[in-house]
C-alpha cells in the first residue's frame, strides 16, 4: 500500500505541467522515478499476491490525491483563492461524489438507521473528527500555498518510507526479501535526491 502510494508524486508532476504550466528539472524527474522504482521493487519483493481490484482502487486513490493537490494549487495561483476559499470549494465539489458513492453502495440505509446518533459520546467523537479533518485539510492548503503540490507530496512520501521501514522491522524475517529491502533503499535515495535538488534550487534562486 505505502509503496504504491508513491506513484502520486509522478501524477502530481504531470498535473502541475498541465494545469499550472510548471516545468520540472531533470533531477526532479529522476528522483521521483527513483522513488517509483523503489515502490515497484517493494511490491515485487512481497510474497503475497496483490488483488487486481484492490490495485485499481489504489491507483484511483493516487489519482484523486494528485488531483486534490494540483487543484488546490491551481485555485491559489490562477484564481487567487485563499486557504478558506479553497477548503470551501473542495467541500462543495466533492460532496456530490460522496453522496453519489453513498447511494451507489447502498450505505444510506445504514447511515439513516444508525442507532447512536443521539449518543453524547458518539457526537463528541464525530465533532472531534470533523474538526481534525478541517485542520488537516487547511494545513494541506497552507502547505500547498507556501510550497508546491509536488513538495507537499514528497513530504508525504518521506512519511510513507518511514512507515514501510517500520513494517520491515516488525515483519517476520521469512516475509522480508532482498527486493523489498532494495525497494526501501531506492525510495530513501529518491527522497533525499529530491530534497537536495530543491535545496540547491532554493539557494540559487
Amino acid at each position: 500500500w505505502t509503496a504504491f502510494r508513491r506513484q502520486t508524486a509522478l501524477l502530481v508532476m504531470f498535473g502541475e505541467r498541465a494545469l499550472l504550466g510548471r516545468e520540472h528539472s531533470l533531477h526532479t524527474w529522476l528522483s521521483c522515478l527513483t522513488m517509483l522504482a523503489g515502490a515497484v521493487l517493494c511490491a515485487l519483493g512481497q510474497q503475497s499476491v496483490a488483488d487486481p481490484w484492490a490495485m485499481l482502487h489504489m491507483f484511483l486513490l493516487c489519482v484523486a490525491s494528485a488531483g486534490y493537490l494540483v487543484f488546490a494549487g491551481s485555485l491559489r495561483k490562477n484564481h487567487g483563492f485563499s486557504e478558506v476559499d479553497t477548503l470551501l470549494a473542495n467541500s462543495l465539489l466533492s460532496s456530490p461524489f460522496l453522496v453519489g458513492w453513498l447511494l451507489y453502495r447502498g450505505e444510506y440505509s445504514q447511515w439513516s438507521s444508525f442507532s447512536h446518533w443521539s449518543d453524547v459520546s458518539f457526537q463528541g467523537i464525530l465533532c472531534s473528527s470533523i474538526i481534525l479533518a478541517l485542520i488537516l485539510n487547511y494545513s494541506v492548503f497552507v502547505n500547498v500555498s507556501v510550497n508546491s503540490p509536488l513538495t507537499t507530496t514528497i513530504t508525504g512520501q518521506i512519511k510513507n518510507i518511514g512507515t514501510t521501514a517500520l513494517a520491515l522491522i516488525l515483519s517476520p524475517p521469512a516475509q522480508v526479501s532482498e527486493a523489498y529491502v532494495g525497494g526501501i533503499i531506492l525510495g530513501v535515495v529518491g527522497s533525499l535526491w529530491y530534497g537536495v535538488d530543491r535545496l540547491r534550487h532554493t539557494l540559487n534562486s
